[in-house]
């Protein structure tokens, strides 16, 4: 005889049953970049043996480095790509959308941010570097992937070291280096397409 306290509902089992099934069958394929081939000129990636483009994650074990891994959407990149360092702690994270990249962060052995790229149409337009401690390094601007614009770096402590104009890569105008302070000038230059033309100590403008 049953006892009353226990029913058991067949359906339900039958129910979860299936579930589990389905997602086991659905679950994103987990690959080495080895079982990969990459066809050029298509630029999509295929699981050795298919002639499917590839989407899942590939999950690497590099000597000498800690863990990466890739996913893959329709056979280009996709989404969050991570690489760890020996320490285990985290060494770069990169985001694509559709095999195009659209951020990169690098770390410090400390697993502090180091570098950080930021990108449009796959092409960069900013990169921010950092100190161990987590201060602002350098910020560059960055137009069709060259310097371009006011390059600021930074001391440890926080306070303002130099101020550089960049015109498509190369130094152009008046570039200020500043005391320990931060906010008073030490030295000054002034360059011509890369050229240091006119040093000039606390020049204040470029000349006409």
């Amino acid at each position: 005889m049953n006892s009353p306290h226990i029913k058991i509902n067949v359906e339900n089992i039958v129910v979860i049953l299936l579930m589990t099934v389905i997602v086991s069958c659905t679950k994103t394929p987990e690959l080495s970049s080895n079982d990969l081939r990459l066809d050029y000129e298509e630029s999509l990636s295929y699981q050795k043996g298919s002639d499917t483009p590839f989407s899942g994650k590939t999950v690497n074990h590099p000597p000498f480095s800690g863990r990466e891994i890739n996913n893959y959407k329709d056979g280009k990149l996709h989404g969050l790509n991570k690489s760890y360092q020996e320490n285990g702690k985290l060494g770069s994270v990169t985001r694509y959308n559709n095999g195009v990249t659209e951020n990169l962060k690098k770390y410090h052995s400390n697993g502090k941010l180091w570098f950080e790229y930021k990108y449009e149409d796959d092409s960069k337009t900013l990169e921010l570097q950092y100190h161990e401690n987590g201060q602002l390094n350098r910020r560059t601007p960055f137009v069709n992937d060259r310097r371009n614009g006011i390059e600021e770096t930074y001391r440890s402590n926080g306070t303002r070291f130099e101020r550089t104009p960049y015109v498509d890569g190369k130094k152009e105008g008046l570039q200020e280096i500043y005391d320990f302070d931060g906010e008073s000038v030490a030295r000054s230059y002034i360059y011509k397409s890369g050229k240091r033309i006119l040093p000039k100590e606390r020049a204040t403008r470029p000349p006409h």
